[in-house]
């Protein structure tokens, strides 16, 4: 296996390692398969550097849970899992819409929505 020495190789596998995170994991095909849908790449070889070197990120990324013990992972996705916010975001007293995405609830016929005012510039 090659090394990849090209920054711009690096810098590409970063973004979509940040902004597909929850659809990539330790697998290089599944990151390979990403890399296609999303990359613009002139070589089959280009995206499999990409796909291996993005799969080499995720594997540094969650790395760090396989050092700790599984009992420990469990509590703590339950933890999450049981985890209640303090307050809907639903319930506040008047949203804040601007005049474009009202002229959007008109259309599918939500009509005017009571709770909502634009935000004065």
């Amino acid at each position: 296996m090659g090394r990849i020495c090209t920054k711009i190789l690096k810098k590409v596998a970063w973004v979509i390692t940040e902004k597909y995170y929850i659809y990539l994991g330790n697998d290089f095909y599944m990151s390979k398969y990403v890399c296609k849908e999303i990359t613009i790449t002139s070589s089959r070889e280009l995206c499999s550097k990409i796909a291996g070197y993005v799969t080499h990120l995720m594997k540094e990324i969650r790395g760090s849970d396989s050092q700790v013990s599984p009992s420990s992972c469990r509590r703590r996705r339950r933890d999450r899992s049981n985890y209640v916010p303090e307050g809907s975001v639903l319930d506040q007293e008047i949203t804040e819409v601007d005049a474009g995405t009202k002229e959007m609830l008109k259309l599918p016929g939500f009509g005017s929505v009571s709770n909502s005012r634009s935000p004065s510039m």
